[in-house]
């Protein structure tokens, strides 16, 4: 059966997967006026088997480009799901690393789905971060951006940086813009002498941080977004 015959389904059978304690769906495989889902199980990492095998009921297939792994392979494979070649456009999920072309996105059918947004890996530079919460900061106002200490990307605004370290001779942090797990990161009071072609973000350091036992910690959120427009964002709740 194939997926457009699976999306002419009688409601009958749409009716009785609604009432199961465990839905799930994909877009573009059942007939509910609410959006499919496909509900993953954290019994898929254990390996132990998951009760209901979505992939191979409807069929579901995947699709693994530059940056997939191993776990999700394995994930997508225990609910049911069967990997198609690189050039096949017959797929239900593509797994793939940040650097995509708006066409490939543009292209992609109703029941398509891709693990980035356009755009989405300026969230994990530090220096377009910065850029963009400055940009939005002038749109909106400076109190709801206090939070956001003085900064500068060098070594295109090293002259700035140089006569704000001139104003404010305290301690300043460097750090890569697309570095991550603390490397190269260094406080500085002196402006560098020589700067490389490699981007590098300068904060002011906060003098007086809170700390744990006299030691700095990290407070992480995960969120999922799932929509732009409208926003839909999912929070996860670390269970205790």
């Amino acid at each position: 059966m194939d997926r457009q015959q699976k999306q002419n389904r009688e409601p009958t059978e749409c009716q009785e997967m609604e009432h199961q304690e465990d839905k799930s769906y994909m877009p573009g495989t059942v007939c509910f006026s609410q959006t499919p889902i496909v509900r993953f199980r954290p019994k898929a990492v254990s390996g132990e088997p998951c009760p209901h095998e979505v992939g191979e009921r409807y069929h579901l297939s995947y699709k693994m480009g530059i940056g997939g792994c191993r776990l999700i392979k394995d994930i997508l494979c225990t609910h049911g799901f069967q990997e198609v070649e690189a050039t096949s456009t017959n797929f239900n999920v593509l797994w793939t690393g940040p650097l995509q072309k708006l066409s490939l996105i543009a292209n992609l059918s109703s029941f398509q789905q891709i693990n980035h947004f356009p755009k989405s890996n300026a969230l994990g530079h530090k220096d377009q971060l910065y850029q963009n919460l400055q940009k939005l900061k002038k749109k909106h106002s400076n109190h709801s951006f206090d939070f956001l200490p003085e900064s500068y990307v060098l070594p295109g605004q090293y002259r700035e940086f140089c006569k704000a370290l001139l104003k404010d001779r305290g301690i300043w942090i460097t750090k890569p813009v697309s570095s991550c797990e603390g490397r190269g990161i260094n406080l500085i009071k002196n402006p560098p002498k020589m700067m490389g072609k490699d981007k590098i973000l300068f904060s002011k350091y906060i003098s007086n941080p809170l700390l744990i036992d006299g030691l700095k910690f990290d407070l992480r959120l995960y969120v999922l977004v799932t929509c732009y427009d409208p926003l839909i964002i999912y929070l996860y709740k670390v269970c205790n």
